[in-house]
């Protein structure tokens, strides 16, 4: 059974696919503006698909950053 790994950081859904031995690979998905700062460092899963029976593709984007004023 493929673990969902949706809404986690990618460190630790890259963790628990390799111990599912589930195969994965990544699209990333960029905002089409740039108004809001985002943070390259905390990447997280917002979709996964299946596309063979032990295979993955998993979308991921950054966080939006925190700035204070």
């Amino acid at each position: 059974m493929i673990p969902d790994v949706v809404g986690r950081p990618l460190i630790e859904a890259e963790q628990v696919l390799k111990a599912a031995d589930v195969k994965y690979s990544l699209v990333r998905a960029l905002p089409t503006r740039h108004f809001f700062k985002t943070d390259d460092a905390c990447l997280y899963v917002v979709r996964q698909k299946q596309t063979d029976k032990n295979c993955l593709v998993l979308t991921i984007c950054a966080s939006i950053r925190k700035e204070v004023p």
